[in-house]
């Protein structure tokens, strides 16, 4: 079953600046490539949002994930930060480059005390 993606504003912004960095420093080839791996991990979480290659991180919330939109042979820095919502939606907080502190770029909602 295909769950219904719910993305914060956070997590558009970082997907088109993440684009558009990807296009102005590595070529529309690279832009294209990037944006599929964007896509399929995008469709991997909604048909299977707790299957790896997500892994749960209950030290940043008690159902936060996260998901590397690296795949065989498509090297990718950066991953997507979500939750899902009592089995119908998945929130998709964030995309961030794997070299980021995650504490300190939590979406609204995803602190371990909220």
């Amino acid at each position: 079953m295909r769950l219904r993606l719910r993305f914060s504003q956070q997590a558009v912004q970082d997907i088109e600046d993440v684009l558009a960095y990807t296009l102005g420093h590595f070529g529309q080839r690279r832009h294209e490539q990037y944006k599929l791996l964007i896509r399929q991990a995008l469709a991997e979480i909604a048909s299977r949002p707790n299957a790896p290659p997500a892994r749960h991180r209950p030290e940043i919330h008690a159902d936060a994930r996260t998901f590397h939109i690296a795949r065989a042979g498509k090297r990718a820095r950066h991953f997507f930060l979500y939750r899902v919502i009592e089995g119908q939606s998945i929130d998709i907080g964030r995309l961030l480059h794997d070299s980021m502190d995650l504490q300190r770029h939590l979406p609204d909602g995803f602190a371990s005390q909220d």
